[in-house]
Formats: C-alpha cells, structure tokens, sequence
C-alpha cells in the first residue's frame, strides 16, 4: 500500500517531463538545448560524481561536442571543467587525497598558462566572441587553458593498476568518433541534428568531392584516417606490437584477428588520402617497434621482409589504387594519376607560400606573440577574395593563425616565450613518460610503452609534418597525464630497468599481462 502513493507521484512527475522533453526536441533552438543539456546533467550527476574520471579520459581525444553552452565547447573541456572542480572540492574537504601531478611537470603547465594569459590581455583580451567578444579567435586561448587544467584534472585520481592497460587502449580509441560526421553526412539530411553533437571540420574534403571544382573526382572520407590510427594505437596499448608477431599468437584465432585489424587500419589511413597520417603511422610503428626491443630479434628481418613486400605492392599497383590512395602516396616516387598529384602539389605549393610569408613577419612577434584574435570581417573578406582567385588561398589561413605548421604555430601566436616554455614542457613530460617505460611494472609495461611511442611519435609530427599548437597542446598533456595517473607518479630507479628485462629478447611480451 506505501508504494501506490510513491508510483502515483514518479508518474505524475515522469509523464509531464517526457511530454516537455518531447516539445523542446521537436522544435530545437539554442533555448532548449541549453535546457536539455540542463535536464540530461541532473539526471547523469550521480554518475559522473562517481565516474568523472574515467569518463574525462574517454572523451579526451573525441571529436564531441556540447550543445547549448556558448560556443559549443568540445566535451573534453567540459569533463575537464568539471572533474577538476570535484577534486578540487574532495581536497579540501578530505586532505588524504592528494593530486598525482609532478611539479617538474606543474611547472612548465603553470608557466604556459601565465604566457597565454599576458599575451592574450596585451593582443586583445581573452574574451570570445560566442560570449559576447567583439572579435574572432579567443576560443584558442581557452583550449590550452583547457588543456593545462585537463592535465590536472587526469592526475586527480589513479587508474588500478589492472584495468591499466585496457584504460589506456580506450583512451587512445576515441578518435573514432571523427569517422562519425562523414557517416552523418551520408546517410542524408535527415541525420544532420546530430552535428550538434559530433564535431564537422572533417567534412571539408568530403563536401568538395560533391560540390568543389578542385576535387571533384577524388573522393576522401577525412575520418578513415583518424578512425585508422586510433585503432592502432588501441591495438599497440592493448597487446603491444611483438604479440602480434610471435608465430605462436596466430595458433589462435585472436592473433589473426588482431593483425587483419592493423592492416585494415592502415588501408583507412591511406583512403583518408592525407599524407600527414601516412607519416603519423610509419614513425608511430617504428617507433613501438624499437621501445619493445624488436630490432635486436630475428623480428626484424621479418619486418624487412613485410616492408619490401609493401614496398613492391605500391610500385606495382600504385596507379591502379583508389585516388584518395594515390593522393596518400603522392610524395613517394611512384606512378599515380595526374589529377591526385597535382592536386596533392597544388595544396603543397600554396603552403610553402604561406610560410614563406609567415617568416617575413614573424620577427615582430618574437618577444610578444601575434596572439590568436582577429577581425571577423577580415576573414571573411580574405575567403571570399581565395574563393573568387582574387587573393591567395592561405590568406584566410594566416588571420585565423591556422598556419599548418607546428613551430609556427607557436613562435609567431606566443613569441619566443611559449616556445621556450613548451620546450621545456616536452622535456620535462618526456622524462617522465621514460621512467615510466624504463622502470614500468609488467601489468603496466604495454600501456606505458605505448604512451612513450605516442609522445615521441606526436612530437615529430608536430614538428616536421603537421601542427596547430592550439589544438594539439592538449593531446601531449593528456599523454602526460595518463602516464602519471597510471604509475601513481613517476617510477622510481631500479637497479634492473625492467623494460630492458622484458624487452631484451622480443619474446617475453606475455610476463606484461593487463
């Protein structure tokens, strides 16, 4: 009889709420997202008090964003906000617990926070116009303020040490959600509400095979290439690379599973057709490959062997592939159509003509950078002029410091001053992904091995292949503060490294279970 009352009430209270629900999702606006969002936090609060953490970290690397908050933030830096605010609170009020975070790496965060900070007050201010700015580009600012508190954020708790390795793999798998716009964009006009949720700078190359005169016969899917390296990288975090060579995983159908899994994976990077990502994952590879030791086995000569039957597989069918394959493969002197490679030169040519004319200017912004605000009228002035061959195409590039160069991402938005402090920053962060590998213990030693590669392997794309300082600042914190969060802090100095031990032979792969 006491629950007749309790059931009357959920319903009187549930029926009217779903028919509210229902009216703001059939005419959707900026209102009623924002109320919608509302509701969907109260109802998820319990479980994001309980799993802030884990779910930060799964949306670290996503390609999601919020709606209804100003400027559709991305997910991450929302969990960021919050699971930062949590420990923060949890910390005062319970002094046991404790941030993981090392001051040799607090530091140079800090110190990249207060470079942005001054900058951006002296160029402008650090409002965005989705607030109320008047001018464009502040988001940038808040990205890697976002990032600095996110890395906190992940070093507020540890991750057990035997759901490490699995943590890890899914940390890295999130940007498989990029594939998810170009899947909207196909199924049709009747999906685009959920671009509200699901980032669309990847639909740039996808739309032009439809409606651009440039790339009217190349069809590319830009997400086949991120959804193709996270898998990797899942893969590598999850079993490492020598597992998947040993003659003795492929008695198993999980080997030959795994493997096909990798291949596809590349096969998506080259179907992507940009030529970064190609880059990404041969270094990525090689790099793995040298961190487990597999260069000093009989691997090696296996892995020649692979290498020259790819190798031979390209200079025979190059021409003969997909065009978003040849256009992949466009720097390497092979046979492919002329419309992938001169299309491939043309977007190579006008980058060089961008930095060139970067490097001139670049001087007046080395002790006080350029920062990232700029008028909205004059980009759009500079895309209609690019559009119509009136002005160059990198114009629009240069305003919105969108320079498709790492270091010049940096010098010319920071000045010297950032520069120095993300130097400073990637050795300190490097140190501490190394004695982590070094000194790894076995339950941790694939996750940690493939933090280290990922670090190193982002490091030299950042620099000689592709970057935007503003975007990227975050994924060399989260790795970061992945392997913090991981170790408990930073291993300690062992009289035996144990990643040379396990390492040694390229067979002993199976002692790192997790």
């Amino acid at each position: 009889m006491h629950n007749v009352p309790r059931a009357v009430l959920v319903f009187l209270i549930c029926i009217p709420l779903a028919l509210w629900v229902g009216w703001l999702a059939a005419a959707p606006d900026s209102t009623s997202f924002q109320l919608l969002v509302l509701l969907f936090g109260i109802i998820a609060l319990p479980a994001l008090l309980r799993w802030h953490h884990l779910f930060l970290l799964l949306s670290w690397n996503a390609y999601m964003n919020v709606p209804g908050f100003p400027g559709t933030p991305p997910l991450w830096i929302v969990l960021a906000s919050l699971s930062l605010g949590i420990f923060i609170v949890r910390n005062t009020i319970n002094r046991k617990f404790h941030f993981l975070m090392e001051r040799s790496l607090a530091r140079p965060l800090l110190a990249m926070g207060v470079v942005v900070a001054v900058t951006g007050f002296l160029r402008g201010g650090l409002s965005v116009n989705a607030a109320g700015g008047a001018l464009w580009g502040g988001r940038n600012y808040f990205y890697i303020f976002a990032a600095i508190a996110g890395c906190f954020a992940i070093t507020g708790a540890p991750i057990a040490s035997e759901k490490g390795s699995r943590t890890v793999a899914l940390y890295f798998l999130s940007p498989i959600t990029a594939l998810i716009s170009n899947l909207i964009y196909l199924l049709g006009p009747a999906f685009y509400f959920l671009y509200y949720f699901f980032d669309t700078n990847f639909l740039d190359v996808q739309v032009q095979a439809d409606y651009g005169p440039m790339n009217s016969n190349i069809f590319r899917i830009a997400g086949l290439s991120f959804a193709g390296y996270s898998i990797i990288l899942f893969v590598l975090a999850r079993y490492g690379l020598g597992w998947l060579f040993r003659l003795r995983s492929f008695s198993k159908f999980k080997g030959w599973w795994y493997a096909c899994l990798i291949a596809s994976s590349i096969i998506a990077v080259l179907l992507g057709g940009f030529r970064v990502w190609l880059f990404f994952v041969v270094v990525l590879l090689a790099t793995q490959f040298v961190l487990e030791g597999l260069h000093r086995t009989k691997i090696l000569l296996f892995a020649l062997f692979a290498a020259c039957l790819c190798g031979i597989t390209i200079l025979t069918f190059s021409d003969k592939m997909p065009l978003a394959v040849q256009r992949t493969l466009s720097f390497l002197p092979v046979k492919i159509d002329n419309m992938a490679r001169l299309e491939a030169q043309e977007t190579a040519r006008w980058r060089f003509e961008m930095w060139g004319a970067i490097l001139d200017e670049a001087p007046k912004y080395l002790l006080l950078g350029k920062g990232y605000k700029y008028d909205q009228n004059e980009y759009e002035m500079a895309k209609a002029r690019a559009l119509t061959g009136e002005g160059k195409p990198w114009e629009p590039y240069i305003i919105d410091s969108s320079y498709h160069n790492g270091p010049l991402s940096l010098l010319v938005p920071l000045g010297l001053g950032g520069s120095v402090v993300f130097l400073w920053f990637l050795i300190a962060a490097g140190r501490i992904l190394y004695r982590n590998y070094r000194y790894s213990s076995s339950p941790l030693l694939k996750a940690n091995t493939c933090l280290l590669a990922f670090f190193i392997t982002q490091t030299i794309f950042y620099i000689f292949a592709f970057g935007d300082f503003a975007h990227d600042f975050a994924r060399f914190a989260g790795a970061v503060g992945l392997s913090i969060s991981l170790n408990r802090g930073v291993q300690s100095v062992q009289k035996t490294p144990v990643a040379a031990t396990k390492f040694a032979t390229g067979f002993k792969l199976e002692a790192a279970k997790g």
